[in-house]
This record gives structure tokens, C-alpha cells and sequence, in this order.
């Protein structure tokens, strides 16, 4: 399983020498990987007993932001995939969209536990407030960021899989 390289990830799959399993194993690291997320706020820090009110509303927002940001973002990953062949969209998803998210995962988790680790030492309720406000912005920003690449990687594949048609070699 190729799960840190997309460019590698992209040949292969450009190629068509991933088995059923191959791919399945991706959809599988999916499922598991989103079902630890409860857990994961199980464990996480709680700043005062109760938010405000518009910290709830904040957050609602910018979730709902979120939701139309994926909805977009998938899309347009289907719109580049008809670009290319209309073929194996879903297939091209999941294996796609592992690498992208270990990539964001590794980075944004680092940064978020350090963040965490720094707002929970720290007792200015200024720097909590600010969390409050920051964190759930960020939710749609990363959203955006994350379907951006994700969609490249579908262009790059594109440009493969036209490659291997043309009989060009696939540079690296």
C-alpha cells in the first residue's frame, strides 16, 4: 500500500496493475481511520466548563461550511475524472484520497497537538477565546486546502493515464 507518495500512487494507478484488494485496502484504511475520530475527542482537552453561545453557533456555521466545501470539492474531483475517461471514479477516489490525507494528518495533527499542548498550559482566557474562534474557522479553510489537492492528484493521473495511451514514458 502506498500511503505517503501520490505521484507513485498516481503511476501505478495509471498503469492498472492494483489488484481488487489493492484497492479495497484503501477504502478499508478509510474506515478505519475515520472510525477512531471518536475517540480522538474523547481525550481532547476541554477549555472552562461551558462555551458561549456563539462559540456554538460559530461552530454550526463553519460545519455546515465544511459539509458544502466536501460536497464541492468531491465534485469537482468527479468533474476531472469525466475530463479524463469517466471511468473507475470511485476506485480513483479512495486510493487518491490516502495519501492526501496521511500527508494532512501527520502535519495537522502535529500542529494541533502543539497547539493544544500550548493553550492547555497556558491560562490567559484571551488565548483560549482566540482557540475558540481560530479552530473552528479553520475547519472549511482545510477543507478547501485538502479537496484542492486531492484534485490535483486527479489532474496529475490525467496526465498519466493519457501518457500511457500516447505510448509516452510517465516521468517521474
Amino acid at each position: 500500500m502506498i500511503l505517503f507518495s501520490s505521484k507513485k500512487l498516481e503511476k501505478v494507478a495509471a498503469q492498472g496493475i492494483l489488484t481488487s484488494w489493492e484497492k479495497t485496502k484503501y477504502l478499508v484504511f478509510i474506515i478505519i481511520l475515520f472510525s477512531l475520530s471518536g475517540p480522538i475527542y474523547l481525550v481532547s482537552p476541554h477549555y472552562g466548563s461551558q462555551l458561549p453561545k456563539w462559540n456554538l453557533c460559530l461552530s454550526v456555521i463553519t460545519w455546515f461550511a465544511f459539509l458544502f466545501i466536501t460536497f464541492r470539492g468531491i465534485k469537482k474531483c468527479f468533474k476531472t475524472n469525466q475530463g479524463i475517461d469517466e471511468q473507475n471514479f470511485i476506485i480513483r477516489f479512495i486510493i487518491l484520497f490516502v495519501p492526501v490525507m496521511v500527508k494532512f494528518l501527520l502535519i495537522f495533527l502535529s500542529a494541533s497537538l502543539i497547539i493544544g499542548w500550548f493553550i492547555g498550559f497556558n491560562t490567559n482566557p484571551a488565548l483560549i477565546n482566540y482557540s475558540n474562534i481560530v479552530l473552528p474557522i479553520a475547519r472549511p479553510i482545510l477543507a478547501y486546502l485538502f479537496y484542492f489537492l486531492l484534485n490535483r492528484s486527479f489532474i496529475r493521473l490525467g496526465v498519466c493515464i493519457h501518457q500511457k495511451k500516447s505510448g509516452d514514458k510517465i516521468s517521474s
